[in-house]
């Protein structure tokens, strides 16, 4: 169960990775406040904390 759990994670991290770059190269910006403001209002701040949570965990 643990293992497809992982699996699925990261799926979904390089899904939304793809998306954020793709995303980023539409847009062409620079400034990363406005990166970061695009990146919160793609995904939730609670979404993105638990995500950034959930990769920390996995790396360790």
């Amino acid at each position: 169960m643990r293992k497809y759990q992982l699996k699925t994670q990261k799926k979904l991290y390089s899904a939304t990775d793809n998306l954020y770059l793709r995303f980023l190269i539409l847009k062409k910006r620079k400034n990363i406040l406005n990166e970061l403001s695009t990146l919160v209002a793609m995904t939730s701040i609670q979404h993105w904390i638990k995500m950034m949570n959930d990769f920390f965990i996995i790396q360790l």
